[in-house]
């Protein structure tokens, strides 16, 4: 009578066993826009949990709902830890379950109280994506890419950080989403 018990109890936990979550995964390929690296591309994916997406109106989603990226630009490796703002962005917008805009900054010197990041190509100390998602969820996606050259000197640097800090701090009151 026990060893029925438990091999019911066995039985029910097995049945119990919640399934496996719907991934959506999706290339994305970046192009950096003007600048002396024009044309430079980088590719990588971006990840979710479909189930967590409702079926109609504007989402978004960030880290904590387990957003994933990753890109690969200039031979580094990035990744949604790189974001200056980690683990409140990157964000991924969605409108009616379709992705539309993906918002990534990575900066070598964003500031006290943002998450800094190397960045290992010569000339470059940021860049971020601008601008909507092009494409489709069977083709991949492209996005925009925007550096930040390193500044000639020590003022350049000041005004650079500065114009990046605001850019921070806008995106983190939703400015221009």
């Amino acid at each position: 009578m026990a060893l029925t018990a438990l091999a019911a109890a066995l039985t029910a936990g097995a049945v119990a066993t919640p399934t496996a979550s719907a991934a959506a995964v999706y290339e994305i390929t970046a192009r950096v826009v003007g600048g002396v690296f024009d044309g430079t591309i980088g590719t990588g994916t971006f990840s979710y949990n479909d189930d967590l997406i409702p079926e109609f109106g504007p989402f978004e989603i960030g880290p904590i709902e387990g957003l994933r990226l990753t890109l690969t630009l200039f031979g580094q490796t990035f990744e949604e830890t790189n974001d200056v703002e980690y683990d409140q962005f990157p964000k991924l917008y969605l409108e009616e379950r379709r992705p539309t805009a993906l918002d990534f900054l990575v900066d070598e010197n964003p500031g006290s109280g943002f998450n800094a990041t190397s960045i290992d190509k010569d000339g470059v100390t940021a860049f971020y994506f601008v601008g909507n998602l092009r494409g489709a969820p069977g083709d991949g996606y492209e996005v925009d890419l925007v550096v930040i050259p390193e500044p000639p000197g020590g003022v350049f640097a000041g005004v650079t950080a500065l114009g990046l800090g605001l850019f921070a701090w806008l995106r983190r009151r939703g400015v221009g989403s």
